[in-house]
C-alpha cells in the first residue's frame, strides 16, 4: 500500500498500463521489499491477485511520481502535510485536539452568554404584559379593596409556596424511578456473592429494590395525601372567598366586574409571573456561562502554553539529522483574525443576538481596508506594539467605554460606543480567544521554499533531503532530479543516496547518468523499445559492472561511456557500501517508456 505521503496522482499512469496490458496480459510484476534487515517477496497479476511472502498491506511503500516535489515545494499546505506525516506529533496533536475542543466550548459559552440580551428583551415585554393585566387590579384606590388585594396576594404567595413543595416531591418521584430502573440494570445479587465468595456468604447483602420502592412508595403516599389534605381544601376556599369579596367590592362600586373575568385576568397574571421567573432563571444561566467562558479560557490559554513547548521540542528533534534545510513553524496570521473578527464576525454576531426591536438601524459590515487604516494602524502607534498590542489596546477601549482611534468614524460607534451592547460584549469575548493553528514550513537558506523567491533547485532541494532523510520504508521516486542542477545532484544528491541506500530500499527512475552511475546503483532495469516499429518492451537487468548492461544503459541514457569512466576513477578513490547491504538502491533506466508498478 502505498503510504499517506505519497504522491496523489497516480492515475496519470493508468493508460500506459492498460496498453501494456494488451501487448503483455500474462504479466506478472515482481518485487523484493526491504526495510532495514528484513527481505520479502511479492508478486502481482494484471487481475490485481497478489502472491509471495507478504500481501499489499503488510508494508507501506512511498511512491513520489513525476514532477511531486516541485509541486509540493509550491503549496505551503502540501509542504505542512508531508511535515506532518514524516514528524512524530502523538502528543501535539493529542494536544491540540484539547485546544480545538476548548475553542469549541469558548464559543458555546460565548453564545449562551450573548442570548441573555435576547431573554432580556422578552422579559421586558413580559413585564409590560403584566403591568397592563396588574392595571385591571387598580380600578379602585380604596382602603378596603388595598386590604382585600393584600389578603387574596398573601392566600396566593402560600400556594405559590405549596406548589414548590408539590413539584420538589415530583421531582423526587423522579430520581426515585430513574434511580430504580439504573438499579435494575445491575445483574450482581446475593446468590453470586455465596456462590463466588463463599467466605463472605454471612453477609447480608441488600435487596437492591428495597433501595428506592419502599421510598417511592412512601413520598407518592405523601403526595397522594397532600392532594386531599385540609389544607389544600382550605387553601382553595381562601382563594374563592378573596375573588367573591374583591368582586362583591367592586359591584358595590357599579363598576361591571365578572367571576369570569378575575379568572381570565389572574390566569393571566400567574403565568405571566410564572414566564418571568423563568426568564430569570435563564438570564442567570447565561452570566454562569460567561464565568465559564473564563474558566475555559484559562485552560485553554495553559493548552498552547504546553502546545507551544511540545512544538519546539518536536521541530528540534525533527531538524536533527538534516542539513541546510530546517523545518520551522510559521505562527498563524493574527492580523486577519483580526480583521476577520471585526468586520464578518461581528456582523454575525450583531444579526444573531441583537433583539429584533432594536434593528431599527441596520448595522452595515465594516469594509476590511478601512479597517486596516482607520483602526489597526491608527492604534499601532501608541504604547504597545505589534497585533498583540493592538488586540490589548481594543480590550481596553472596551472595557473603558472609549473609541481607540481618532476621528468620528461611524463604526467606531457600533463597535466601541452605545450603538450595540450586544457587539460590545461580543468584542470583549471574542478578541480573547485567538487560538488558530499555523503550518510547519521547509526554510532553505533562511527562506521559505513556498513562498519565496527560490530557484527550482534549492525548493526541490530542500524537500528531497527531508524525503530522503526520515522515514525508512520503501522509497520510489520517478525523475526526482527533474528540476535539480548537476551540480547539486553531483554534490549533494548522491551523497544522500549513497548515505541513506544502507538505511532503506530506494527505488529512482532516471534519464540522469550521474543518478544511475554515481550513486552506485546495485540493480538497473533498462527499458526499450524492440524495434522502431513494434510495440514489445526490451528488458535488460544486472549489475552496473554487467557488460552487457553497460552497452544498453551507455546506448539510452545521458552521458555515455563517459559516465562509467567517471565512475571508474571514483572506485579508484573510494570504498563504496557494498558490504553492507541492508538495503539496495533499484534504478530503472527507460527510454519512451514508463512503467508504473501496481503495489
Amino acid at each position: 500500500m502505498f503510504g499517506a505521503d505519497s504522491g496523489q496522482e497516480l492515475a496519470e499512469g493508468q493508460t500506459k498500463i492498460e496498453h501494456i496490458q494488451e501487448i503483455n496480459p500474462g504479466l506478472v510484476v515482481s518485487a523484493t521489499v526491504v526495510r532495514g534487515s528484513v527481505e520479502n517477496q511479492i508478486q502481482r497479476d494484471f487481475s490485481g491477485e497478489y502472491s509471495g511472502s507478504i500481501t499489499s498491506d503488510e508494508f507501506t511503500v512511498t511512491y513520489l511520481n513525476q514532477g511531486y516535489i516541485d509541486r509540493t515545494a509550491r503549496d505551503p499546505e502540501a509542504v505542512s502535510q508531508l511535515i506532518a506525516h514524516k514528524m512524530d506529533r502523538s502528543n501535539l496533536d493529542e494536544v491540540r485536539g484539547e485546544i480545538d475542543s476548548l475553542k469549541e466550548e469558548l464559543g458555546d459559552c460565548r453564545s449562551k452568554y450573548l442570548k441573555k440580551f435576547l431573554l432580556l428583551e422578552e422579559e421586558k415585554a413580559l413585564k409590560s404584559k403584566l403591568a397592563e393585566v396588574k392595571k385591571f387590579f387598580d380600578v379602585s384606590n380604596s382602603k378596603g379593596y388595598r386590604k382585600l388585594v393584600k389578603a387574596k396576594e398573601k392566600v396566593i404567595q402560600k400556594e405559590q409556596e405549596m406548589q414548590v413543595v408539590q413539584e420538589e416531591l415530583e421531582k423526587l418521584v423522579e430520581i426515585f424511578e430513574r434511580y430504580g430502573e439504573e438499579l435494575g440494570a445491575i445483574s450482581v445479587n446475593a446468590n453470586d456473592i455465596e456462590r463466588f465468595f463463599p467466605s463472605l456468604a454471612q453477609i447480608d447483602f441488600p435487596d437492591l429494590n428495597s433501595l428506592w420502592l419502599e421510598p417511592l412508595k412512601r413520598v407518592k403516599t405523601l403526595i397522594s395525601r397532600i392532594n386531599k389534605s385540609k389544607e389544600l381544601t382550605t387553601l382553595a376556599q381562601e382563594k374563592t372567598n378573596a375573588n367573591e369579596a374583591i368582586q362583591n367590592l367592586f359591584k358595590s362600586e357599579g363598576i361591571n366586574y365578572t367571576k369570569q373575568i378575575l379568572e381570565k385576568k389572574e390566569q393571566e397574571q400567574q403565568s405571566l409571573e410564572k414566564q418571568l421567573k423563568t426568564k430569570a432563571e435563564q438570564i442567570k444561566k447565561c452570566d454562569e456561562s460567561r464565568k465559564d467562558f473564563d474558566s475555559a479560557l484559562k485552560q485553554l490559554s495553559t493548552k498552547i502554553d504546553l502546545w507551544n513547548r511540545i512544538n519546539s521540542e518536536c521541530i528540534d528533534d525533527f531538524n536533527k539529522g538534516i542539513s541546510g534545510v530546517e523545518v520551522r513553524y510559521d505562527a498563524p496570521d493574527k492580523e486577519a483574525w483580526l480583521i476577520s473578527v471585526l468586520t464578518k464576525e461581528v456582523k454575525q454576531g450583531w444579526e444573531e443576538f441583537t433583539p429584533q426591536s432594536q434593528k431599527a438601524q441596520k448595522f452595515k459590515q465594516i469594509g476590511e481596508e478601512d479597517l486596516k487604516k482607520l483602526l489597526i494602524e491608527s492604534i499601532k502607534g501608541r504604547k504597545k506594539c505589534g497585533i498583540d498590542g493592538v488586540v490589548d489596546e481594543l480590550l481596553e477601549s472596551l472595557n473603558r467605554g472609549k473609541t481607540p482611534v481618532q476621528g468620528d468614524y461611524e463604526f467606531t460607534k457600533w463597535l466601541f460606543g452605545d450603538r450595540s451592547e450586544v457587539i460590545n460584549e461580543f468584542l470583549k469575548l471574542r478578541l480573547k480567544e485567538f487560538a488558530e493553528q499555523g503550518m510547519h514550513q521547509v526554510y532553505y537558506d533562511g527562506k521559505n521554499i513556498s513562498k519565496e523567491g527560490l530557484s527550482f533547485t534549492e525548493r526541490c532541494g530542500a524537500l528531497l533531503e527531508i524525503i530522503l532523510e526520515k522515514g525508512d520504508n520503501p522509497l520510489i521516486m520517478d525523475q526526482p532530479e527533474e528540476n535539480l542542477g548537476s551540480s547539486y545532484i553531483t554534490k549533494t544528491l548522491i551523497n544522500r543516496l549513497l548515505e541513506k541506500k544502507s538505511q532503506r530500499q530506494i527505488l529512482l527512475v532516471s534519464h540522469n547518468p550521474n543518478s544511475v552511475v554515481l550513486a552506485d546503483s546495485d540493480l538497473i532495469v533498462a527499458f526499450d523499445r524492440e524495434n522502431e516499429t513494434s510495440d514489445r518492451i526490451l528488458l535488460k537487468n544486472g549489475a552496473i559492472e554487467s557488460t552487457g548492461l553497460k552497452e544498453v544503459i551507455c546506448d539510452i541514457i545521458e552521458g555515455g561511456k563517459e559516465a562509467f569512466d567517471l565512475r571508474s576513477r571514483r572506485y579508484k578513490h573510494e570504498e563504496l557500501v557494498k558490504s553492507q547491504k541492508s538495503s539496495e538502491t533499484l534504478f530503472f533506466a527507460y527510454t519512451e517508456f514508463e512503467v508504473m508498478l501496481g503495489f
